[in-house]
């Protein structure tokens, strides 16, 4: 049951440190897509209705450009790459935590059953009582 109990932990801890791995891939892959929606350019407004679609549609194809630009950056690529990684290393060592779990649960049903089965073998039920042997008990010799 400590061997489990122990490999547990050490899952535990493990997978701890990769939530952390994953959280810092996918603040840095936050944080460059805000930098580039940052310097993405604006299109100025304009006054009429159909400048305005104009203006709005022709900032779209900036955006998406510049959304596609940093998509495509080798670096986005390998923090991107390093995120999955992160991401499949944590599921993993989740199911092992279940796994681990699931055997430290059975250890421990295993224990319970044998200390219960052991109890049931030493437990010695009284015989039954007669009215005669507790009139005997309780009553003083003299009055038998």
């Amino acid at each position: 049951l400590a061997t489990y109990q122990r490999k547990l932990n050490d899952l535990e801890r493990r997978r701890k440190i990769a939530e952390l791995r994953v959280a810092a891939e996918q603040k840095k892959a936050r944080d460059v897509q805000a930098r580039v929606a940052a310097a993405a350019p604006k299109a100025p407004p304009s006054s009429k209705k159909k400048g305005k679609i104009q203006d709005r549609r022709s900032a779209n194809d900036v955006a998406a450009a510049a959304i596609h630009a940093v998509h495509v950056d080798p670096e986005q690529k390998a923090i991107r790459s390093r995120d999955f990684e992160a991401r499949r290393e944590l599921a993993h060592l989740e199911a092992e935590v279940r796994k681990a779990q699931a055997l430290v649960d059975l250890e421990r049903d295993v224990f319970s059953r044998k200390a219960k089965k052991e109890a049931e073998r030493v437990h010695v039920v009284p015989e039954r009582a007669t009215m005669d042997k507790v009139f005997a008990a309780t009553l003083p010799e003299s009055h038998q």
